[in-house]
């Protein structure tokens, strides 16, 4: 990644409401919609447990999109409509671009829809210094 392009990671968070089958179809589901911009999104991946015949396993529930300055709107565009649509989804979000980087935890059982909007606008405003 340069200094240039955004990077987040997106993590759909374990809830009551569903199990890891869930997880994995809901974030799949954002990775499509993310791809249609045009960002590079991925699932994580990390080193498989020892004596598995993978190198690398995916961990459930969590996306790492990188793309340009351009696409950080519309990103947060999807991210906001996918929220509505997914209204008990909690989400993790760590954003970076260069030195600087964001965190936001959105859990919609202690947080308002506007409230989330509110917190992505700050951070893309940080994110662009």
């Amino acid at each position: 990644m340069n200094n240039d392009e955004f990077e987040i990671k997106l993590v759909v968070a374990e809830s009551d409401n569903f199990d890891s089958e869930e997880r994995d179809r809901l974030a799949r589901s954002l990775k499509r919609e993310l791809d249609e911009l045009g960002a590079q999104t991925k699932l994580a991946k990390e080193d498989a447990p020892a004596g598995t015949k993978s190198g690398e396993a995916i961990i459930v529930g969590q996306l790492i999109t990188q793309f340009a300055p351009l696409l950080l709107p519309p990103t947060v565009e999807v991210l906001k409509a996918w929220l509505t649509r997914q209204q008990n989804v909690p989400l993790e979000m760590e954003m970076k671009r260069g030195k600087n980087s964001v965190k936001i935890k959105y859990d919609p059982k202690k947080m308002k829809q506007a409230d989330l909007e509110k917190l992505l606008a700050n951070a893309m405003e940080t994110m662009r210094k």
